[in-house]
């Protein structure tokens, strides 16, 4: 359905693997992942809307807005259980035919110009107590694992939490929908933003954070920081530029800009923002843990 529809696509800190965004369906529940109407039904109950049909329509269209968005947010769109409350995208059979990781093993995504990329310290979602309790969750991958996201051992909790699940809900879902739109020749540009703001650096040990990356790219500093200063903004010029060729033509490269390499499976370069602002487009450097991780959701 969406043929003719899209040119181009940027994908920022977008996932891509069915563990982030779950199938679910419109009226069927499946195990881990009740229906919309379920869930729909009990954030109704939630805000005390016992009533059904159209009844229940009415009643919560009375309620204020700011209790109806008090619930509803990203979080509540990846938790599982009796907390979960929003659905988000629906398998429907119609609309969204199937979740994307589906359709990208299937080739059936439209082949379009990709420009697609994560942070350095992007969505986590892993909250474990210990580093102990993180790794257990690798099973018999466990060895690899520690080797590969804390080889000294003297990474502190917070910092293999983020990082582990910074590679398992973006960065390498970034890479498997790089590698799916390639195989079908697409042009594909792959980043990686690991720039921290000058003000943001002494409560960002790990890395650029979950969506940082997108007032540089839009070059509005001005509306997360507080004084931004002539790095940032330089930084800012770059990377919007490089947004901005993309959008007109496909291709973020062009006059005055370091080259950034088209992604192939083959080489897996990209576009590395440096933490000192820097431009380089180079080989992934994360390639042994992306491999790991993708070896883990390719058998789960």
């Amino acid at each position: 359905m969406g043929e003719g529809l899209f040119d181009r696509a940027i994908i920022q800190s977008g996932a891509g693997r069915d563990f982030l965004g779950r199938e679910r369906r419109l009226s069927q529940d499946l195990e881990g992942a009740p229906s919309a109407e379920s869930l729909g039904t009990a954030f109704a109950q939630r805000l005390g809307v016992e009533t059904t049909g159209a009844d229940a329509v009415a009643a919560l269209r009375a309620l204020p807005v700011e209790r109806i968005n008090g619930d509803l947010n990203m979080m509540t769109l990846v938790v599982a259980g009796p907390r979960a409350l929003y659905a988000g995208p629906v398998v429907d059979g119609r609309v969204v035919a199937m979740t994307p990781e589906a359709q990208y093993r299937q080739g059936r995504q439209r082949s379009v110009p990709v420009l697609i990329g994560a942070t350095t310290a992007d969505l986590s979602l892993e909250f474990a107590a210990s580093k102990d309790a993180t790794f257990a969750k690798f099973g018999a991958d466990e060895a690899a694992a520690r080797q590969l996201y804390d080889p000294t051992g003297q990474t502190p909790v917070e910092g293999v939490n983020r990082i582990v699940g910074s590679d398992r809900n973006m960065v390498e879902p970034a890479r498997f929908v790089a590698r799916a739109f390639a195989a079908q020749g697409a042009p594909v540009y792959q980043y990686r933003f690991g720039y921290v703001a000058e003000e943001k650096r002494a409560t960002a040990p790990w890395g650029a954070d979950h969506a940082s990356d997108v007032a540089f790219a839009f070059d509005r500093l001005g509306g997360v920081l507080d004084h931004p200063t002539a790095e940032d903004q330089a930084v800012a010029m770059r990377l919007a530029d490089y947004w901005a060729n993309f959008a007109r033509k496909g291709d973020p490269n062009g006059r005055g800009l370091p080259n950034w390499p088209r992604y192939e499976a083959g080489n897996d370069r990209l576009l590395s923002v440096t933490p000192q602002g820097g431009f380089d487009g180079e080989a992934d450097p994360l390639k042994a843990r992306l491999d790991f991780m993708q070896g883990r959701a390719d058998n789960h």
